[in-house]
């Protein structure tokens, strides 16, 4: 009797091992898209990667324009799996065990789309256009963890770029603004990535840079110091802009942060930053002008002093509610001291800052730094406005109309220029 008990807890503990796996099992199910880092031609076949650790079938897939709010494609698909739960891979280098699949038949136009509401990509149309929004999708790359672990957390200097990621918080927060901006402008949207590509921005006359833009490789940098020189225009708001290097293997599809021939200063770090090098600042280029190491962490936190109230910037804005609203950021780009005899002084032989909006900012023992909003001229080039941290990208800012007024306002006054 007592054998038969024994036998009985041994298979109903069994059947409550079995169940606890497929519930654990279900509740990681996972199914994600991963997209090519470079935008699709808005004429293109749609391909891309699925991962999956279980197979379904009539899997849910519905394709969305996330700037028009529009559903293109809502269907359902058959998917394989890929790769195994328990199975310890090793994504971050590997990249994601995938099936291929492709999509025909549906006719994109330039855009940002995610599958599900959940991985986006980016449609390009290389035509002539007056506004080009750069969606971050290296730098999300960079800043997406697998087992926890970011490149930063592991000895590695390299990821791979078969990974999906996710919609980041500054886009989502700037979808307002960039509907407002289709609906006025003609606008084309590209990857980070593409900027390494001057053929695909070169015919607009507005780039738009937002959010978290910590990651440059030698050819985006290159392209954009171009862009300016050639007469193009800028809308910069982030906190951290053309602070890190990295470079693209296109042939293993990775992104590096210590193999480019670029990376002579410190080559005993994994990450270097283009500013580390003190012999190459000749402030010749745009890219020396901005850094979080020259604004850093704001001090005051009561508001920003509007230093150029008459600027087109603040066109029809309540001052005091624009002042305080800008006074959000926890930490601000900032620009060289203008100092008579400073490096910003010498400077002025090659552009002109204008700071049209002040903060107090401290960092590295620095009390005396400046952030805010800040009017970059190129000596006969073209001009940036940069409004100095990707707080104001977020949600919470950008639902505030003097900040709405002041995002439009800047399009506007860099159309008109």
């Amino acid at each position: 009797m007592f054998k038969d008990l024994k036998f009985v807890k041994i298979i109903l503990f069994l059947i409550l091992a079995v169940v606890i796996v497929m519930n654990q099992i279900n509740e990681h199910k996972n199914t994600e898209f991963i997209f090519n880092p470079l935008s699709y031609k808005s004429q293109d076949t749609l391909s891309f990667l699925v991962t999956s650790n279980s197979s379904r079938n009539n899997y849910e897939f519905k394709l969305e324009n996330i700037i028009s709010n529009q559903v293109i494609f809502d269907s359902s698909l058959s998917l394989n799996k890929s790769y195994d739960y328990f199975n310890q891979n090793n994504f971050l280098t590997n990249g994601y065990p995938v099936n291929s699949m492709k999509i025909g038949g549906v006719k994109l136009s330039s855009g940002i789309y995610s599958i599900n509401n959940l991985n986006p990509f980016v449609v390009s149309d290389r035509k002539k256009s007056e506004v080009t929004i750069v969606f971050p999708t290296a730098n999300n790359l960079f800043y997406k963890a697998e087992n926890e672990k970011r490149i930063f957390d592991t000895d590695s200097s390299y990821f791979s770029i078969n990974r999906p990621i996710k919609l980041d918080l500054w886009t989502k927060g700037m979808i307002h603004f960039f509907q407002q901006v289709k609906e006025k402008y003609i606008t084309n949207y590209i990857t980070d990535l593409d900027l390494e590509n001057y053929s695909t921005f070169s015919k607009t006359k507005i780039l738009v840079l937002y959010g978290r833009l910590v990651f440059w490789s030698a050819e985006m940098i290159s392209n954009v110091e171009k862009f300016i020189s050639n007469g193009g225009h800028l809308m910069i708001v982030s906190s951290d802009i053309f602070y890190a290097k990295f470079c693209y293997d296109k042939i293993n599809k990775r992104l590096e942060v210590k193999a480019c021939k670029s990376f002579e200063a410190f080559p005993e770090s994994k990450l270097q930053g283009w500013n580390d090098n003190s012999v190459d600042s000749t402030y010749e280029t745009m890219r020396y002008f901005f850094h979080s190491n020259y604004g850093g962490e704001n001090v005051n936190r009561t508001s920003v002093n509007i230093k150029e109230p008459e600027h087109l910037v603040f066109k029809g804005i309540n001052l005091v509610a624009v002042s305080k609203a800008l006074d959000v950021g926890g930490n601000y780009l900032g620009v060289p001291s203008v100092e008579k005899g400073s490096v910003g002084y010498l400077s002025r032989k090659m552009a002109q800052i204008s700071i049209l909006a002040q903060t107090d900012c401290k960092v590295l023992g620095r009390n005396n730094n400046i952030g805010g909003v800040f009017e970059y001229q190129k000596i006969n080039g073209g001009k940036a406005i940069v409004i100095g941290t990707s707080d104001l990208c977020l949600k919470d800012s950008q639902q505030k109309e003097s900040i709405q007024k002041l995002f439009s306002n800047t399009i506007d006054y860099l159309i008109m220029n």
